[in-house]
């Protein structure tokens, strides 16, 4: 956790309820007439999010398809597909780098014993 990133139970809220309209005047169609009371406003403090959420980083998938690939390369790179979407520098983003080359090797593995023992 970065310090200096504001924590939802840093953030001091109150609540602050919309002044409704003067009693006198009707509404201005017959729509707003049955809308519900004014809606509650929760105000923070300015530029600071209402709640943070750590971002998830578990890698077990790509792992497995890191070992996977090198017997099925076809699930390296699916791996590699499902992996490519997460944010550079994560550990998901670098496992499934390594599944996409897990599955090359393996590719060329079966390719080269494939050819060694083909007998023409």
């Amino acid at each position: 956790m970065a310090s200096g990133q504001p924590q939802a139970r840093d953030v001091n809220f109150q609540e602050v309820w919309p002044q409704p309209p003067a009693a006198s005047a009707p509404p201005p169609d017959a729509a707003q007439a049955f809308m519900p009371a004014q809606p509650r406003v929760l105000v923070g403090e300015p530029n600071q999010p209402l709640m943070v959420q750590q971002p998830v980083d578990n890698a077990t998938c790509e792992k497995i398809g890191f070992v996977c690939g090198f017997f099925i390369p076809l699930v390296g790179w699916i791996t590699f597909c499902i992996g490519c979407s997460a944010p550079a520098g994560s550990a998901r983003k670098k496992w499934s780098q390594y599944a996409c080359g897990s599955g090359l090797l393996g590719f060329a593995l079966g390719v080269s014993v494939r050819l060694a023992t083909s007998h023409s």
